[in-house]
């Protein structure tokens, strides 16, 4: 039955749908349904059961389903491949009124193959001590959506790992987010030490020296936290200790003004201590003489001295008793007088010696 016009152009129609680039000057279809198309020179008959074929981006869907997070990629399957080119869509049922030829295997099948897009994530390490503060770059981490990827941490020198750390991360098609690797300071402890010394001078009252001088020292000590990031130290309290008490030592004939030097404390706020003993040459007492008769005590003035071995008594000593002149008295008197004044002598002399 032949063709009317009307079918003709539902022909053409239909062969430029699926061939967009084709003109109607370039398609010519007869009343039995034949057609030739003419495209890049060469003229191409079509029966109701032929096919023809065109490259594939003539012939693919403008809109195909989105899915986030992936990029299309098209692929095409088929039985063959007329003029070279891919067949991606069968041309059968182009002649309205007529059918397929069942004989006529017309199936072809395309594939929309999604690949997943490149994703990306950074490690971020920030300081707690310092508000979060980033610490040195981000660390860069690639990845497809929907895939896994094993993650590795460097702790930057000076800092302890504190939270934030996963094995692992998966890659959403959106939003995904950065991981957050929280650090604080290192902290070391160190140790510092200062000694005081105390110092006690022994001289005489003409500033000479006395004695060796007496020296004691204490150490004191105290411990902080040094922070390895900023260098900061915070120091503890420092230890005490006291010096002990010191006695001066015995010098014969001399007096120290101070028998003892106290115990002192010493702590961080001390200074050195510096102390000086001063010895004045003790005063030697005179004896007083004695009355051999009356046994009473008598005051004298007379001084007695030895020169050159020999024994001499000041004319001008006065006695409160008179020794009568008679002549066994006067004896025992004169015995008694003599044996005084050579006791006085080896008393004087006794005392020159200890001097």
């Amino acid at each position: 039955m032949p063709l009317n016009d009307s079918q003709i152009a539902t022909i053409i129609a239909n062969i430029k749908a699926v061939n967009s680039g084709l003109t109607d000057s370039q398609i010519h279809v007869e009343a039995d349904g034949s057609t030739t198309i003419t495209f890049d020179g060469q003229v191409t008959s079509l029966t109701p059961f032929q096919t023809v074929g065109y490259e594939p981006t003539d012939m693919l869907p403008t809109v195909v389903p989105t899915v986030p997070g992936y990029h299309v990629l098209l692929e095409v399957e088929q039985d063959s491949t007329p003029h070279g080119h891919e067949i991606i869509r069968i041309v059968s049922n182009y002649v309205p009124g007529y059918r397929p030829d069942p004989n006529l295997d017309t199936s072809i099948v395309v594939n929309v193959y999604y690949e997943p897009d490149p994703q990306k994530i950074n490690i971020k390490y920030v300081d707690d001590d310092e508000d979060g503060k980033q610490v040195g770059e981000l660390v860069p981490v690639n990845g497809l959506t929907n895939h896994k990827v094993s993650l590795t941490y460097t702790i930057p020198d000076h800092y302890e790992y504190v939270s934030g750390k996963q094995d692992s991360y998966t890659f959403k098609a959106a939003d995904n987010q950065d991981v957050i690797v929280h650090l604080k300071h290192r902290r070391s402890e160190v140790s510092d030490q200062q000694v005081r010394t105390e110092t006690i001078h022994y001289v005489y009252s003409d500033g000479s020296k006395a004695q060796a001088d007496y020296v004691e020292t204490v150490t004191l000590t105290r411990t902080g936290s040094k922070d390895e990031v900023t260098g900061e130290i915070t120091w503890g309290p420092w230890s005490t200790s006291v010096f002990p008490a010191v006695t001066s030592p015995v010098i014969d004939g001399y007096t120290p003004d101070q028998a003892q030097i106290e115990s002192l404390p010493a702590d961080g706020n001390s200074t050195d201590i510096e102390k000086t003993v001063t010895y004045t040459k003790n005063q030697v007492a005179v004896p007083k003489g004695t009355n051999g008769n009356q046994g009473s005590t008598a005051t004298s003035t007379k001084s007695t001295s030895q020169t050159n071995g020999k024994l001499s008594q000041n004319k001008n000593s006065s006695a409160t008793a008179q020794l009568p002149q008679t002549g066994a008295q006067n004896d025992r008197s004169l015995i008694a007088l003599g044996t005084l004044a050579l006791l006085t002598s080896f008393g004087l002399a006794g005392l020159k010696r200890k001097n």
